[in-house]
């Protein structure tokens, strides 16, 4: 037998194709492509759950200040009592307003309250009485927001603000009414002041005059950053903003006065609950992210802290920033945000809320007026590339808040998309009763929106009581 030598017999193994190479590859960078697209998701939900959770603490702070702070004139009127000559030949009642009372104007309804017992005591066995003339208020009689607080019709407010970030809530103004004219807008109680006289004075008699005036109150730049520090503290990350309007009395009780004749029992009443509604204040507030490209210069070796060049006036104007920057031009309501904490042109200008006239009044196939839409006939462009942000929250002219879910022209004009739908209770708004310049409000119709260039982080509406 012939001896055959070992033979080797090898096993072929067969590997990967090109083919099959590029189809993995192709898998893998797929699946890589995907996981990339999560982490900016992630890092957007993230900072938006952050933003979220700032914004509400940040919230339930902003409403205690707002409603709890003195110097802003919350509570009652300041009343001092000043006697003329040693001894006391006659007193003085002086009450001093500030802040909040001096936009509610709580003095004009205690006026015409006076007015109405007047007649009252004039005709005590009446049935029926006529009702004084309406109130007339001394700086504005609308209860739109006031964006550029300029309640007084000058721009020195305004002004202030642009290039200190400090909101004034009313200005040093001195005296505004004396004698008769002053004590009518007193309530009775602190008018006759006979209490307090005679506590004060042996001779109960003393005659008394009176006055009327208001004192500055301002929220300045350093109580509105968040969060709070000295001008050496972290940085802060948000400021925010408010705006400000009367609140209009329910349409039921305004109609109710357009009979001039009722009972005096009635009358007086329901004047008492026209009081009450229509001196309290409904304040919108704007929380907003510190621009994010603020490049703080050096002194020295130096590096001023971003804090302190929004709060230290003593740093030149090109040492300074502001948290919210816009450039020069567009008029009253601004220019374009910078992001740079200046006006891009060597100054500073500050952002503030904006204001546009709006109507509500498209209708759907059935010709009923669809709740989801809100015009705004006279949008400038540059405003309208704001509002019409997705995301972007607005105010409307009675404190609903919307958010911008999309934007489309109809009829000829700009449309926002809004979500929540307007409530069921506000009337579409038609004719002459839209007009910013001369509102009637007999209705409760869509008027105004007011929003930042930025889209806010948060936004709520909250009442003050002077």
């Amino acid at each position: 037998m012939k001896n055959q030598g070992n033979v080797r017999i090898g096993v072929q193994r067969r590997g990967f194709s090109l083919v099959e190479i590029l189809i993995a590859v192709l898998i893998l960078a797929l699946g890589l492509l995907g996981l990339g697209a999560v982490f900016p998701v992630v890092i957007r939900e993230q900072r938006i759950a952050q933003e979220r959770i700032s914004g509400s603490i940040a919230e339930n702070n902003i409403r205690t200040y707002l409603k709890n702070s003195t110097g802003l004139g919350t509570g009652v009127e300041q009343y001092t009592y000043v006697p003329t000559g040693t001894p006391a030949t006659s007193v003085k009642v002086v009450a001093t307003h500030r802040g909040w009372q001096v936009l509610a104007e709580p003095w004009v309804y205690n006026t015409w309250i006076s007015d109405l017992r007047q007649a009252f005591a004039n005709s005590p066995n009446a049935t029926t009485i006529n009702a004084p003339a309406g109130p007339t208020f001394e700086f504005s009689n609308d209860a739109l927001w006031e964006s550029t607080w300029d309640w007084s019709g000058s721009n020195v407010v305004l002004n202030a603000f642009r290039s200190t970030g400090n909101i004034t809530l009313s200005e040093e103004s001195g005296v505004q009414a004396s004698g008769d004219a002053a004590r009518k807008g007193m309530p009775d109680s602190k008018a006759d002041a006979y209490e307090v006289i005679v506590r004060r004075y042996p001779t109960a008699s003393l005659p008394l005059t009176f006055e009327r005036r208001i004192a500055g109150a301002t929220i300045p730049l350093a109580q509105r950053l968040n969060p709070s520090g000295s001008p050496e503290a972290d940085s802060p990350q948000y400021v925010w903003d408010i705006v400000a309007r009367r609140m209009i009395p329910a349409p039921e009780l305004r109609r109710q006065f357009l009979s001039t004749t009722t009972t005096a029992q009635s009358l007086e009443s329901k004047a008492n609950r026209l009081a009450e509604q229509a001196s309290t204040l409904q304040v919108a507030v704007f929380l907003r992210r510190v621009d994010p490209s603020i490049r703080t210069s050096t002194i020295g070796t130096e590096k001023i802290k971003l804090r302190r060049s929004f709060l230290d006036a003593n740093l030149s104007v090109n040492d300074r920033r502001l948290p919210i920057g816009e450039e020069v031009g567009g008029g009253t309501l601004g220019g374009a945000p910078t992001l740079n904490g200046t006006d891009g042109n060597g100054g500073l200008r500050y952002s503030l809320v904006r204001q546009v006239r709006a109507e509500f009044n498209i209708p759907n196939a059935n010709s009923n007026t669809r709740r989801d839409l809100i015009e705004t006939p006279t949008i400038a462009d540059d405003n309208w590339a704001f509002i019409s942000q997705i995301g972007q929250r607005v105010v409307d002219n009675l404190g609903n808040i919307y958010t911008i879910v999309g934007s489309e022209t109809l009829l000829g004009v700009r449309t926002l998309r809004i979500d929540p739908p307007v409530p069921a209770s506000i009337t579409p708004t038609d004719g002459a009763d839209n007009l910013l310049t001369s509102p009637t409000f007999t209705v409760q119709a869509i008027r105004q929106l007011i929003f930042t260039p930025q889209v806010p982080v948060s936004v709520f509406v909250t009442e003050v009581k002077p």
